[in-house]
Protein backbone atom coordinates (compact mmCIF):
# COMPACT_ATOMS: atom_id res chain seq x y z
CA UNK A 1 0.00 0.00 0.00
CA UNK A 2 2.75 2.46 0.86
CA UNK A 3 4.58 1.93 -2.41
CA UNK A 4 1.39 2.34 -4.41
CA UNK A 5 0.59 5.57 -2.58
CA UNK A 6 4.03 6.97 -3.25
CA UNK A 7 3.71 6.28 -6.94
CA UNK A 8 0.42 8.13 -7.12
CA UNK A 9 1.58 11.14 -5.10
CA UNK A 10 3.44 14.14 -6.44
CA UNK A 11 5.42 16.72 -4.49
CA UNK A 12 5.00 20.03 -6.26
CA UNK A 13 6.66 22.55 -3.99
CA UNK A 14 9.18 22.77 -1.15
CA UNK A 15 10.84 25.55 0.77
CA UNK A 16 13.78 24.26 2.75
CA UNK A 17 14.78 25.45 6.18
CA UNK A 18 16.58 24.10 9.23
CA UNK A 19 15.09 21.11 10.94
CA UNK A 20 11.84 22.43 12.44
CA UNK A 21 10.53 21.72 15.91
CA UNK A 22 7.04 20.91 14.65
CA UNK A 23 5.70 19.35 11.49
CA UNK A 24 2.08 20.37 10.94
CA UNK A 25 0.29 17.85 8.72
CA UNK A 26 -2.63 19.36 6.81
CA UNK A 27 -4.80 17.08 4.62
CA UNK A 28 -6.99 18.94 2.12
CA UNK A 29 -9.96 17.95 0.02
CA UNK A 30 -12.36 20.54 -1.44
CA UNK A 31 -12.13 23.11 1.32
CA UNK A 32 -11.99 26.33 -0.73
CA UNK A 33 -14.60 27.96 1.52
CA UNK A 34 -12.51 27.61 4.68
CA UNK A 35 -8.89 26.95 3.69
CA UNK A 36 -7.67 30.55 3.52
CA UNK A 37 -8.78 31.22 7.09
CA UNK A 38 -7.22 27.95 8.23
CA UNK A 39 -3.88 28.88 6.69
CA UNK A 40 -3.94 32.37 8.18
CA UNK A 41 -4.54 30.96 11.65
CA UNK A 42 -1.52 28.72 11.17
CA UNK A 43 0.65 31.49 9.77
CA UNK A 44 -0.16 33.75 12.72
CA UNK A 45 1.13 31.37 15.37
CA UNK A 46 3.24 33.00 18.08
CA UNK A 47 5.63 30.03 17.81
CA UNK A 48 7.09 29.94 14.30
CA UNK A 49 9.55 27.04 14.30
CA UNK A 50 7.43 24.67 12.23
CA UNK A 51 7.06 23.25 8.76
CA UNK A 52 3.75 22.78 6.98
CA UNK A 53 3.11 19.60 5.03
CA UNK A 54 -0.09 20.09 3.04
CA UNK A 55 -1.49 17.09 1.19
CA UNK A 56 -4.19 17.71 -1.39
CA UNK A 57 -6.22 14.57 -1.95
CA UNK A 58 -7.47 15.34 -5.46
CA UNK A 59 -9.49 18.51 -4.86
CA UNK A 60 -11.53 19.70 -7.83
CA UNK A 61 -12.28 23.15 -6.43
CA UNK A 62 -9.91 26.08 -5.80
CA UNK A 63 -8.14 24.51 -2.81
CA UNK A 64 -4.85 24.01 -4.67
CA UNK A 65 -4.83 27.59 -5.94
CA UNK A 66 -5.52 28.91 -2.45
CA UNK A 67 -2.74 26.77 -1.05
CA UNK A 68 -0.28 27.97 -3.68
CA UNK A 69 -1.27 31.62 -3.26
CA UNK A 70 -0.74 31.32 0.48
CA UNK A 71 2.68 29.71 0.24
CA UNK A 72 4.42 33.04 0.92
CA UNK A 73 2.99 33.00 4.45
CA UNK A 74 5.27 30.14 5.45
CA UNK A 75 9.04 29.82 5.60
CA UNK A 76 8.89 26.04 5.27
CA UNK A 77 6.13 24.50 3.19
CA UNK A 78 5.73 21.23 1.32
CA UNK A 79 2.71 20.68 -0.92
CA UNK A 80 1.94 17.11 -1.96
CA UNK A 81 -0.74 16.20 -4.49
CA UNK A 82 -2.35 12.78 -4.62
CA UNK A 83 -5.43 11.41 -6.34
CA UNK A 84 -8.29 10.50 -3.98
CA UNK A 85 -6.46 8.08 -1.76
CA UNK A 86 -8.35 9.21 1.32
CA UNK A 87 -7.51 11.16 4.46
CA UNK A 88 -5.53 8.27 5.99
CA UNK A 89 -3.14 8.09 3.06
CA UNK A 90 -2.93 11.88 2.99
CA UNK A 91 -1.78 11.89 6.61
CA UNK A 92 0.54 8.96 5.94
CA UNK A 93 2.13 10.92 3.10
CA UNK A 94 2.64 13.75 5.56
CA UNK A 95 4.22 11.42 8.11
CA UNK A 96 6.69 10.17 5.52
CA UNK A 97 7.83 13.72 4.73
CA UNK A 98 7.80 15.09 8.28
CA UNK A 99 11.18 16.37 9.51
CA UNK A 100 10.03 18.00 12.75
CA UNK A 101 10.83 16.74 16.21
CA UNK A 102 7.11 16.64 17.01
CA UNK A 103 4.13 16.20 14.73
CA UNK A 104 0.86 18.11 14.95
CA UNK A 105 -2.27 17.78 12.85
CA UNK A 106 -4.66 20.38 11.48
CA UNK A 107 -7.85 19.88 9.48
CA UNK A 108 -8.36 22.22 6.55
CA UNK A 109 -11.65 23.67 7.77
CA UNK A 110 -10.55 24.39 11.36
CA UNK A 111 -8.58 27.16 13.07
CA UNK A 112 -5.85 27.41 15.67
CA UNK A 113 -5.66 29.91 18.50
CA UNK A 114 -2.49 31.99 17.96
CA UNK A 115 -0.76 30.38 20.96
CA UNK A 116 -1.72 26.80 20.12
CA UNK A 117 1.71 25.62 18.96
CA UNK A 118 3.53 27.67 21.59
CA UNK A 119 1.59 25.93 24.34
CA UNK A 120 2.54 22.53 22.91
CA UNK A 121 6.17 23.67 22.79
CA UNK A 122 6.08 24.73 26.44
CA UNK A 123 4.61 21.40 27.56
CA UNK A 124 7.07 19.41 25.43
CA UNK A 125 9.95 21.29 27.05
CA UNK A 126 8.57 20.54 30.51
CA UNK A 127 7.75 16.88 29.99
CA UNK A 128 9.58 15.41 26.95
CA UNK A 129 6.54 13.16 26.51
CA UNK A 130 5.98 10.86 23.55
CA UNK A 131 2.34 11.92 23.26
CA UNK A 132 0.77 15.19 24.39
CA UNK A 133 -2.91 16.09 24.16
CA UNK A 134 -4.34 19.59 24.44
CA UNK A 135 -7.81 18.97 25.87
CA UNK A 136 -9.03 22.50 25.09
CA UNK A 137 -11.42 22.72 22.14
CA UNK A 138 -13.94 25.35 21.08
CA UNK A 139 -16.64 24.30 18.63
CA UNK A 140 -18.05 26.95 16.33
CA UNK A 141 -20.10 27.44 13.18
CA UNK A 142 -19.59 31.02 12.03
CA UNK A 143 -16.93 32.74 14.11
CA UNK A 144 -15.26 31.35 17.25
CA UNK A 145 -15.46 33.29 20.50
CA UNK A 146 -12.04 33.19 22.09
CA UNK A 147 -9.95 35.05 24.62
CA UNK A 148 -6.62 36.69 23.86
CA UNK A 149 -4.74 34.30 26.11
CA UNK A 150 -5.30 31.07 27.99
CA UNK A 151 -3.16 29.75 30.83
CA UNK A 152 -1.49 26.37 30.49
CA UNK A 153 -2.99 24.32 33.28
CA UNK A 154 -3.94 20.85 34.50
CA UNK A 155 -0.80 19.20 33.14
CA UNK A 156 -1.00 15.55 34.10
CA UNK A 157 0.59 12.29 33.12
CA UNK A 158 -2.05 9.79 32.07
CA UNK A 159 -2.55 6.24 33.21
CA UNK A 160 -5.37 4.62 31.30
CA UNK A 161 -8.24 2.41 32.40
CA UNK A 162 -11.77 1.59 31.25
CA UNK A 163 -13.07 4.85 32.71
CA UNK A 164 -10.83 7.16 30.66
CA UNK A 165 -9.88 5.15 27.58
CA UNK A 166 -12.72 6.60 25.49
CA UNK A 167 -10.74 9.36 23.80
CA UNK A 168 -12.38 9.58 20.39
CA UNK A 169 -10.58 10.39 17.17
CA UNK A 170 -9.57 14.01 17.53
CA UNK A 171 -6.08 13.53 16.11
CA UNK A 172 -5.74 17.31 15.78
CA UNK A 173 -5.67 17.63 19.57
CA UNK A 174 -2.43 15.63 19.81
CA UNK A 175 1.24 16.41 19.42
CA UNK A 176 3.37 13.29 18.95
CA UNK A 177 7.11 12.73 18.99
CA UNK A 178 8.28 11.95 15.46
CA UNK A 179 11.05 9.64 16.63
CA UNK A 180 8.54 7.71 18.72
CA UNK A 181 6.22 7.21 15.74
CA UNK A 182 9.11 6.08 13.56
CA UNK A 183 10.25 3.62 16.21
CA UNK A 184 6.86 1.89 16.40
CA UNK A 185 6.23 2.22 12.61
CA UNK A 186 2.64 3.31 13.08
CA UNK A 187 0.56 4.72 10.23
CA UNK A 188 -3.12 5.47 9.71
CA UNK A 189 -5.33 2.60 8.60
CA UNK A 190 -6.26 3.25 4.94
CA UNK A 191 -9.76 3.60 3.54
CA UNK A 192 -11.40 3.72 6.96
CA UNK A 193 -13.74 5.93 8.95
CA UNK A 194 -12.61 6.90 12.47
CA UNK A 195 -9.05 5.98 11.48
CA UNK A 196 -7.61 8.60 13.83
CA UNK A 197 -9.27 6.95 16.84
CA UNK A 198 -7.53 3.68 15.95
CA UNK A 199 -4.22 5.51 15.41
CA UNK A 200 -4.29 7.03 18.89
CA UNK A 201 -5.38 3.79 20.56
CA UNK A 202 -2.51 1.96 18.87
CA UNK A 203 0.05 4.57 19.88
CA UNK A 204 -0.92 5.00 23.53
CA UNK A 205 0.13 1.58 24.89
CA UNK A 206 3.66 2.03 23.48
CA UNK A 207 4.15 5.56 24.79
CA UNK A 208 6.59 5.88 27.69
CA UNK A 209 4.86 9.08 28.79
CA UNK A 210 1.51 10.56 27.76
CA UNK A 211 0.58 14.04 28.95
CA UNK A 212 -2.78 15.82 28.89
CA UNK A 213 -3.13 19.54 29.53
CA UNK A 214 -5.45 22.49 28.94
CA UNK A 215 -4.29 25.58 27.12
CA UNK A 216 -4.97 27.67 24.03
CA UNK A 217 -7.80 25.92 22.19
CA UNK A 218 -8.14 24.16 18.89
CA UNK A 219 -11.07 25.77 17.06
CA UNK A 220 -13.24 23.05 15.59
CA UNK A 221 -15.61 24.17 12.85
CA UNK A 222 -18.98 22.43 12.59
CA UNK A 223 -20.71 22.51 9.22
CA UNK A 224 -22.90 20.35 7.01
CA UNK A 225 -20.06 19.25 4.70
CA UNK A 226 -17.68 18.02 7.37
CA UNK A 227 -16.63 14.37 7.45
CA UNK A 228 -18.44 13.88 10.75
CA UNK A 229 -21.67 15.36 9.37
CA UNK A 230 -21.63 13.30 6.16
CA UNK A 231 -20.41 9.97 7.57
CA UNK A 232 -22.90 7.07 7.68
CA UNK A 233 -22.99 4.65 10.59
CA UNK A 234 -19.30 3.90 11.20
CA UNK A 235 -19.18 0.11 10.87
CA UNK A 236 -15.51 0.64 10.05
CA UNK A 237 -14.94 1.13 13.77
CA UNK A 238 -15.61 -2.57 14.29
CA UNK A 239 -12.96 -3.45 11.72
CA UNK A 240 -10.67 -0.92 13.40
CA UNK A 241 -11.29 -2.68 16.71
CA UNK A 242 -10.04 -5.96 15.24
CA UNK A 243 -6.91 -4.22 13.94
CA UNK A 244 -6.33 -2.61 17.34
CA UNK A 245 -6.51 -6.00 19.06
CA UNK A 246 -4.12 -7.50 16.50
CA UNK A 247 -1.71 -4.59 17.15
CA UNK A 248 -1.92 -5.07 20.93
CA UNK A 249 -1.16 -8.75 20.59
CA UNK A 250 1.68 -8.19 18.14
CA UNK A 251 3.28 -5.67 20.52
CA UNK A 252 2.50 -7.70 23.66
CA UNK A 253 0.55 -4.93 25.37
CA UNK A 254 -2.88 -6.53 25.53
CA UNK A 255 -2.22 -7.69 29.11
CA UNK A 256 -1.04 -4.29 30.32
CA UNK A 257 -3.32 -1.80 28.57
CA UNK A 258 -7.13 -1.59 28.77
CA UNK A 259 -8.95 -3.06 25.80
CA UNK A 260 -11.11 -0.28 24.23
CA UNK A 261 -14.29 -2.33 24.46
CA UNK A 262 -16.41 0.83 24.31
CA UNK A 263 -15.99 0.85 20.51
CA UNK A 264 -18.21 -2.21 20.31
CA UNK A 265 -21.26 -0.42 21.70
CA UNK A 266 -20.51 3.27 21.21
CA UNK A 267 -23.63 4.02 19.21
CA UNK A 268 -26.85 5.82 20.06
CA UNK A 269 -30.15 4.04 20.56
CA UNK A 270 -31.79 6.47 18.13
CA UNK A 271 -29.56 5.27 15.32
CA UNK A 272 -31.57 3.20 12.86
CA UNK A 273 -28.78 0.60 12.70
CA UNK A 274 -28.27 0.34 16.43
CA UNK A 275 -29.19 -3.36 16.68
CA UNK A 276 -27.26 -4.25 13.53
CA UNK A 277 -24.12 -2.60 14.89
CA UNK A 278 -24.46 -4.54 18.18
CA UNK A 279 -25.00 -7.84 16.35
CA UNK A 280 -21.81 -7.32 14.35
CA UNK A 281 -19.95 -6.33 17.52
CA UNK A 282 -21.16 -9.42 19.34
CA UNK A 283 -19.89 -11.63 16.52
CA UNK A 284 -16.49 -9.93 16.66
CA UNK A 285 -16.28 -10.52 20.42
CA UNK A 286 -16.97 -14.20 19.85
CA UNK A 287 -14.29 -14.40 17.14
CA UNK A 288 -11.45 -12.56 18.90
CA UNK A 289 -11.27 -14.75 22.03
CA UNK A 290 -11.10 -11.87 24.49
CA UNK A 291 -12.84 -13.73 27.31
CA UNK A 292 -9.94 -13.32 29.73
CA UNK A 293 -10.21 -9.51 29.46
CA UNK A 294 -13.96 -9.13 29.77
CA UNK A 295 -13.76 -8.54 33.51
CA UNK A 296 -12.53 -5.07 32.56
CA UNK A 297 -15.91 -4.09 31.14
CA UNK A 298 -19.35 -5.20 32.32
CA UNK A 299 -21.10 -4.16 29.11
CA UNK A 300 -18.61 -6.05 26.94
CA UNK A 301 -19.14 -9.11 29.13
CA UNK A 302 -22.91 -8.79 28.69
CA UNK A 303 -22.57 -8.34 24.93
CA UNK A 304 -20.41 -11.45 24.69
CA UNK A 305 -22.53 -13.82 26.76
CA UNK A 306 -26.10 -12.48 26.72
CA UNK A 307 -28.71 -11.85 24.03
CA UNK A 308 -28.80 -8.56 22.16
CA UNK A 309 -32.08 -7.75 23.93
CA UNK A 310 -30.44 -8.20 27.33
CA UNK A 311 -27.46 -6.12 26.29
CA UNK A 312 -29.69 -3.26 25.10
CA UNK A 313 -31.41 -3.25 28.48
CA UNK A 314 -28.05 -3.04 30.30
CA UNK A 315 -26.67 -0.53 27.83
CA UNK A 316 -29.55 1.88 28.23
CA UNK A 317 -29.65 1.41 31.97
CA UNK A 318 -25.98 2.45 32.08
CA UNK A 319 -26.90 5.62 30.19
CA UNK A 320 -29.84 6.45 32.40
CA UNK A 321 -32.31 5.88 29.56
CA UNK A 322 -34.23 2.88 30.81
CA UNK A 323 -37.64 4.52 30.38
CA UNK A 324 -36.75 5.51 26.84
CA UNK A 325 -35.59 1.97 26.17
CA UNK A 326 -38.86 0.51 27.40
CA UNK A 327 -40.86 2.81 25.10
CA UNK A 328 -38.81 1.87 22.04
CA UNK A 329 -37.90 -1.74 22.68
CA UNK A 330 -40.45 -3.38 20.40
CA UNK A 331 -39.69 -0.98 17.60
CA UNK A 332 -35.95 -1.66 17.75
CA UNK A 333 -35.97 -5.42 17.77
Amino acid sequence: MRKASEKRSRIVGLKCAKTPFFSVILPIYNREKYLEDTLKSLAHQTFQDFEVIAIDDGSDDQSIAIMQNSAHLFANLTLIQQTRLGVSEARNAGLRKAQGQYICFLDSDDLLHPSYLEDFYQVVCQTSADIIKNASTIKFSDYPKTKTSYPICNIKQMSFNQDNIKLGGTIWSYCICNQFLQSIQLTFLPKRIMEDEAFILMALPLSSKTIFFEGSPYLYRQHSQSIVATTPIPFDRLTNFKDIIAWYRAHDVIHSFPVPFYILYDIGIKNTQYSQYLQKAQKILQELELESYLDQNHLAYTLRYQTIQTFIYEHQKSRGKLKYYLRRLFHLL
